[in-house]
């Protein structure tokens, strides 16, 4: 969302401005810090890795595993969470002995 919220940090000059949308990694922080933003706002990466800051401050060049597919947004009328973790979506995943 960078490209679409660069053009208010000119014009809103006594207000903060947030930055939210596709924010995945340390570039992405850096990046919007550089922009003029004053926060930076991450949702679905940390559905996908809730400790996706600690890796970002622990590892600067990691990628997240986010992909950005929407699918977890459907979630928000249950219980929030990204579709592609199978712990997060059907809970605990059984071990083979668990389940003999």
């Amino acid at each position: 969302m960078l490209e679409a919220a660069r053009q208010f940090v000119p014009i809103m000059r006594n207000t903060k401005l947030i930055l939210l949308g596709g924010i995945t990694d340390r570039e992405h922080l850096e990046t919007g810090l550089r922009e003029g933003f004053d926060f930076l706002a991450m949702g679905r990466a940390l559905l996908r890795e809730p400790g996706r800051v600690n890796t970002m401050m622990a590892e600067p060049a990691s990628r997240s595993r986010c992909n950005h597919n929407n699918k977890c947004m459907v979630t928000v009328f249950g219980r929030t969470h990204c579709v592609l973790d199978p712990e997060q979506r059907y809970g605990a995943v059984l071990r083979a002995e668990q389940i003999t």
